[in-house]
């Protein structure tokens, strides 16, 4: 790498705007998600996976926890750093040093960033992630106007299979009871600066619930099972075990 390493330029790629967190209205409830989630003809498991969510909810209050994030009217939302390079790059229609699409970054990726690089068509190296979720992170903003541009096809084709991606993972972990993973650095060295868990994390659905005769619960939670601490000062973790 030493042609990297001796000659080298840094720079700063474009600030990409984020996309607002959306308003709440009469449809954001329990029953408006599940809708949403399901189709008609999913009525058994639409069922269940109610049951499951609506049993948790009475232990842990989850859904409350959940509408918080809508009262926080004019919260900042990210775009995560490698999202930026990966559309810098995209847009751009640069090349990458030895024909290596790889974006290296300082952490592993959040899970929705994971899935951002999965199913964007520059065909990036898919980076490791540590499967948080971030409840103000946000792709890219674009235009959706009456006819829409490449561009904005092209984002609404990522974001439906991220969607489709983690519907699967939310209601395999409601199922199932998924039993999740204790809390751990966002960073290779381990070091990540902790502070008191910010309950803006709660956004999918999730955290963790504790019964007397079991220790079963979404697979969604604060990263910090209650008394311990969250990751970062941004807007704190959930962790998703897949």
């Amino acid at each position: 790498m030493e042609q990297v390493l001796q000659t080298y330029t840094v720079g700063i790629v474009d600030l990409l705007p984020g996309v607002q967190i959306p308003i709440r209205d009469t449809h954001t409830n329990l029953k408006g998600i599940l809708k949403r989630m399901f189709r008609d003809d999913d009525a058994k498991e639409k069922g269940l996976v109610e049951e499951g969510l609506l049993s948790m909810d009475k232990v842990s209050g989850t859904f409350d926890m959940f509408l918080d994030c809508y009262k926080q009217a004019g919260v900042d939302v990210d775009v995560h750093a490698e999202i930026k390079v990966l559309e810098h790059f995209y847009r751009s229609e640069l090349r990458f040093a030895g024909n290596d699409p790889f974006i290296a970054c300082s952490k592993p990726a959040c899970l929705c960033c994971e899935l951002y690089f999965k199913y964007h068509p520059a065909r990036i190296v898919i980076p490791a992630s540590h499967k948080k979720v971030w409840t103000k992170w946000s792709p890219p903003k674009v235009e959706y106007g009456a006819r829409l541009s490449a561009q904005a096809i092209e984002q609404r084709k990522i974001l439906s299979k991220i969607t489709e991606d983690l519907r699967e993972e939310i209601i395999n972990q409601v199922l199932q009871r998924s039993k999740h993973s204790h809390w751990h650095p966002d960073s290779r060295t381990g070091i990540t600066d902790s502070l008191i868990v910010n309950h803006q994390v709660i956004s999918m659905l999730a955290e963790n619930s504790e019964t007397s005769d079991s220790e079963s619960n979404l697979g969604l939670s604060d990263g910090s099972e209650r008394e311990d601490v969250s990751d970062v000062e941004e807007d704190g973790g959930v962790s998703l075990l897949v």
